[in-house]
């Protein structure tokens, strides 16, 4: 989900800029997952989660973290 959720963000970013060009201030976007199954949601939040050795990576791992 926080792939997805990130693949959401840039594919906005990316219109935004396509429609309005590329000096453009992008907004603030609040990632939100809603989920209503049965089974309490058990993934991580945080992109960096799924990225192999991200610690390696230090402070330009992306911090992408989602609220649900």
């Amino acid at each position: 989900m926080p792939v997805r959720c990130l693949n959401y963000i840039i594919s906005l970013y990316l219109d935004l800029i396509k429609e309005k060009g590329k000096d453009i201030l992008l907004p603030p976007i609040f990632p939100l997952v809603l989920y209503n199954g049965d089974d309490n949601w058990n993934s991580s939040h945080k992109i960096s989660d799924f990225i192999e050795n991200n610690n390696i990576l230090g402070d330009y791992v992306s911090i992408l973290i989602y609220f649900c």
